[in-house]
């Protein structure tokens, strides 16, 4: 017999469930391995600590009380008390859409002035305080080539000419 088959069956054999040609194969096997004489000792400990453990009676039936709560009438809900609770919970999920759709919309975009406008809006400008620019292109740099004539402002004291 070999070690894999006695671990198998050794329930069976702690318990006198077996054939007597396989009991003797059994007690033949567990005489000759330390690891197979171990694990039926294991299962023979079991079967004693199992039968030292007290057996439990039920002190009383418990049908009729499961019986009578069956039968008994239900309590009345008031059906308006959930829908509450429905609509709160709505309230707080279309809040919270809101919420999220503002965090995750991208900022409006910023209007620039036409170039109709420009003149207009310099001359404003000029009216509220002396501002000189200057005009610059920059074509000559590399990085910019292709784009129109910059302007700056100059803010500070600037005589008028």
């Amino acid at each position: 017999m070999k070690c894999r088959d006695f671990e198998i069956e050794v329930a069976e054999w702690v318990r006198e469930r077996t054939s007597p040609a396989l009991s003797v194969a059994m007690a033949m096997h567990e005489s000759g391995c330390a690891k197979c004489r171990e694990l039926a000792r294991t299962e023979r400990q079991i079967r004693i600590d199992l039968a030292a453990v007290p057996s439990v009676d039920l002190a009383r039936d418990l049908w009729p009380s499961v019986l009578d709560r069956l039968y008994q009438p239900k309590p009345v809900r008031h059906g308006w008390l959930a829908l509450t609770k429905w609509a709160m919970a709505g309230v707080a999920a279309a809040i919270l859409g809101v919420a999220v759709f503002k965090a995750i919309q991208p900022p409006a975009q910023i209007a620039m002035a036409k170039p109709e406008d420009e003149a207009r809006i310099v001359r404003m400008m000029a009216d509220a305080q002396m501002i000189q620019y200057i005009e610059k292109d920059l074509d000559t740099f590399g990085i910019y080539r292709g784009h129109e004539a910059q302007r700056a402002l100059l803010v500070g004291d600037v005589d008028r000419k």
